[in-house]
C-alpha cells in the first residue's frame, strides 16, 4: 500500500513499452512481475539476515555494545569530517 511504488510503476515502467503496442498492458504487467521477482530473491534473503543478527543482539549483549561501538566510531568520522571541511 506505499504510494511510491505505485508512482515508481507508473513512471519507470511505461517507457519500455510502445504506446502503440496492442500488448502493452500485458507487457506493463509481465514488469511488473519480474520486478517483484526480483525484488522477493533480493529482500528475503536480507529480512532473514537482519533477523539472525537482531537475535544474535538481544541474546549476547557484546554484540550490541560491538554495533553500538562500531556506530559511534562511523559517526565520529562523519563529524570530523564536516568539521574539517573547507568551504569554498
Amino acid at each position: 500500500m506505499n504510494p511510491k511504488i505505485a508512482l515508481f510503476f507508473m513512471t519507470f515502467l511505461p517507457q519500455f513499452v510502445s504506446i502503440t503496442d496492442p500488448n502493452a498492458p500485458m507487457r506493463l504487467l509481465a514488469l511488473g512481475a519480474v520486478f517483484i521477482a526480483i525484488s522477493t530473491i533480493v529482500c528475503v534473503p536480507m529480512v532473514l539476515a537482519a533477523e539472525r543478527f537482531s537475535s544474535a543482539m538481544r541474546s549476547d549483549p557484546r554484540v550490541a555494545r560491538t554495533v553500538d561501538r562500531q556506530f559511534a566510531g562511523i559517526f565520529t568520522a562523519f563529524a570530523a569530517q564536516i568539521l574539517l571541511a573547507r568551504t569554498h
